[in-house]
């Protein structure tokens, strides 16, 4: 296997972890090379390349220009400029991701980073326009996948808190405890106006808790969403043939009898099934339960 089929294989099948991830190194990389290339150009005083990648991926935090740059938004929470910044955000955000997808599912993932990530932005730009302490840090802009992490992270310290933790390989610590420390920390130090955005650290780290805390709003929102979005799935063909192919009749809806259940799980045989899991999760836990008795509690729930 060539190094190239390595890194496509773990992009498609490393679930939204690894994604992630590898999106936020590539994207350095990219900006990177940007900078790299106005110096080897000796433009280093113009920057073009330089300002260009700030133009797509940093968030300004004055109004009105965040409006104007309506896709960086989104964009910020991918890059990074500085090693040191990709490196500390990228390993907490590997291991709170492992343990998120352990607990709350590979799905959720992405859109707890997402979502968060865009709380934490509007938090931060709220506070600069808004608090006037903050006015003092508005040269500097947003970039850095922070309040994501932080989200990610705290939301799963919130929904396991007593989970223990291998803290640096050398002694166990409840997760509960390493999330109030980093959440102190940035409220403690919040009004300092150097690089680090703690507006957003913070921010971040609400939307992960009340994510948690509203869990079912929360996959709500995930279905309603999908559906909305489900006429993009498929590719340019399936959405070619959704906008653009008449609607066929749908046909009757056929009674199956007793005879077929050996095709289709009746709504009590799922109940059934998942009635056993609930009981082994009173027995053992959450813990206790496979990865498969999980993903179909999760894909049941909406069904009963």
């Amino acid at each position: 296997m060539t190094f190239s089929q390595l890194i496509s294989q773990k992009f498609k099948y490393g679930g939204w972890s690894i994604r992630i991830l590898m999106l936020n190194i590539i994207v350095y990389l990219l900006i990177n090379l940007f900078y790299q290339i106005d110096k080897g150009l000796k433009l280093w005083d113009e920057r073009p390349f330089g300002l260009f990648a700030e133009y797509v991926f940093v968030l300004p935090d004055t109004f009105p220009n965040f409006l104007t740059q309506p896709w960086t938004w989104f964009t910020h929470m991918f890059a990074h400029q500085d090693f040191l910044h990709i490196l500390f955000n990228m390993i907490w955000f590997y291991y709170g991701s492992m343990l998120f997808m352990q607990f709350l599912g590979n799905k959720r993932l992405i859109y707890i980073y997402i979502l968060g990530g865009l709380f934490a932005a509007l938090t931060q730009v709220l506070a600069v326009n808004l608090i006037p302490i903050f006015e003092l840090s508005k040269y500097s802009g947003l970039i850095g996948a922070s309040g994501a992490v932080y989200a990610v992270f705290i939301a799963v310290a919130f929904y396991r808190p007593m989970y223990e933790v291998l803290l640096f390989g050398l002694f166990k610590m409840r997760i509960v405890y390493i999330a109030l420390f980093l959440v102190i920390s940035d409220f403690l130090r919040m009004t300092d106006l150097e690089s680090v955005a703690h507006m957003a650290h913070l921010g971040g780290a609400a939307f992960g808790v009340l994510a948690i805390a509203r869990l079912s709003t929360f996959d709500g929102f995930i279905a309603w969403f999908e559906r909305k979005t489900q006429i993009f799935q498929g590719g340019f063909k399936g959405l070619r043939s959704r906008l653009f192919m008449r609607k066929m009749k749908e046909p009757k809806v056929k009674h199956y009898h007793k005879a077929d259940e050996q095709y289709f799980e009746s709504k009590k045989e799922i109940q059934m099934k998942v009635d056993a899991i609930l009981d082994k999760i009173k027995q053992k836990g959450y813990d206790g339960l496979t990865k498969a008795e999980k993903e179909y509690l999760f894909n049941q729930k909406d069904k009963l």
